[in-house]
């Protein structure tokens, strides 16, 4: 037999899924962006700043990508996750313009700002 969920828990459990959906989407953008800056060396070395290099590092977690449903219950996993794409967001902000068309981040920030109002507020976050 088995037991339905509640309206909440269904509604969590969409909004993780779109979360990860987007994480992965904004990921692939990341990669696809250095992919191209990546084709000539002086552009490599010199026009792309270190943070954007490290994106798809600060992104890529197992946890986020597969399973943030269950991550849910230790707030401070969802509060690093929050705090990379919140770090990015800013680096953006200031060095955009340095950068030739570089992915947006937008949507997935709203994804997250909406799952931290669900899950509790941004308590999680220590604001």
């Amino acid at each position: 037999m088995q037991v339905g969920l509640g309206s909440d828990d269904r509604r969590l459990d969409l909004l993780c899924e779109r979360v990860q959906r987007l994480l992965r989407a904004s990921l692939s953008d990341w990669y696809g962006y250095l992919s191209r800056e990546s084709l000539t060396d002086w552009k490599w070395r010199y026009e792309v700043p270190w943070w954007a290099k490290k994106v798809p590092e600060r992104f890529d977690k197992d946890w986020a990508l597969n399973d943030l449903r269950t991550a849910l219950d230790r707030p401070g996993m969802l509060a690093s996750l929050v705090m990379a794409v919140d770090e990015t967001i800013l680096s953006l902000k200031r060095d955009g313009e340095k950068l030739s068309n570089p992915p947006k981040l937008d949507v997935l920030n709203a994804a997250l700002d909406e799952l931290c109002a669900e899950v509790g507020g941004y308590d999680v976050l220590g604001v």
